[in-house]
This record gives C-alpha cells, sequence and structure tokens, in this order.
C-alpha cells in the first residue's frame, strides 16, 4: 500500500491539509497562518491544564489570527500539553531556583481528573514556576516554529488544486 493511501494520510489530508489549503485560498497568508498555526501550537502546551482554550481564543483575537486554525493545533498539542506539564514545573524551579515539586504523571493524572481548580490548589506553588518556563520556552519556539512553517505553507498553497486551474 503507497504512503498516500494509508488511513493515516487520509485523515491528515481530510483533518489537517483540506482545511490549511482551503483558509490559503480563502486570502489567509502563509505568514499569518503560520503564526496562527504556531500560537495554537505554543499555547495548546502552556502547563495550565485547562486555560489553553481561552488563552488562544484571546491571542487570536487580539492579533486577528486565524481562530480556526489557532484552535485546531490547540486541540492537536493536547497530549503534549499533559505530558510537559512536570517538565515545565521541573524547568520553572531551576530558573527559580527552587526545589521542584515531587509529582508523577501517575499523580497528575489522578489530581487532573478532579478538576483545574483541584490541580490550581494542589500545584499552587508550582504553577507560577511551571508558566514562566512555558514563557521562556514558548516566545522563542513561537518564532522558530512560524518561520519553518511558512515555506511549507507556500508550497502546500502551490500545489493545492484550485491554484493549478487559475
Amino acid at each position: 500500500m503507497p504512503f498516500s493511501d494509508t488511513p493515516i494520510h487520509r485523515w491528515y489530508r481530510r483533518n489537517i491539509q483540506k482545511p490549511i489549503v482551503s483558509l490559503l485560498q480563502q486570502g489567509t497568508t502563509p505568514g499569518r497562518m503560520a503564526a496562527s498555526i504556531s500560537c495554537g501550537a505554543v499555547v495548546g502546551i502552556c502547563p495550565l491544564i485547562g486555560a489553553s482554550t481561552l488563552v488562544s481564543l484571546l491571542l487570536a483575537t487580539l492579533f486577528r489570527l486565524n481562530h480556526p486554525a489557532v484552535q485546531l493545533f490547540n486541540y492537536l498539542v493536547y497530549p503534549l500539553q499533559i505530558l510537559l506539564v512536570i517538565p515545565f514545573i521541573q524547568l520553572g524551579a531551576v530558573l527559580f531556583r527552587a526545589e521542584a515539586a515531587a509529582i508523577t504523571l501517575t499523580e497528575l493524572e489522578a489530581v487532573m481528573n478532579q478538576g483545574s481548580l483541584v490541580v490550581l490548589d494542589y500545584l499552587s506553588g508550582s504553577i507560577l514556576h511551571a508558566l514562566t518556563a512555558w514563557a521562556v520556552v514558548g516566545s522563542p519556539l513561537f518564532v522558530f516554529l512560524t518561520i519553518s512553517i511558512v515555506p511549507l505553507l507556500r508550497r502546500l498553497r502551490r500545489k493545492s488544486p484550485a491554484d493549478r486551474r487559475h
């Protein structure tokens, strides 16, 4: 079976590639789309569980980014958000020269199942450290992703069937 016929490739084309090409064809520039994708991805890994959708919405509105693209990539990176909470807490502790909260992924999962307010209460001392670490990592990550994605989107736009007809 060729790679283009695999279920994963069909899912990617249907759920990611086609919506992005459609938005590019509606006049969204590759630069603006790359910023939207990067914003969604970076905000999506924010260690404040439950806040990324609202933060994405606010940033997309403030910077006039494409809301569907921001939210799509915010949701796509959700598994990374969970996996990166503990590393962000640890990096934040290093940045503040503080002792990191001793929490495992299993403990974090148990606390998360009780809701966002319980997570905030349980990790209240570490959340500020984790958010600072996220900001330190997220700012250059946003720039890197945006710069990296623009050429890919330009190429995707050139390959789209609608552009070939004109």
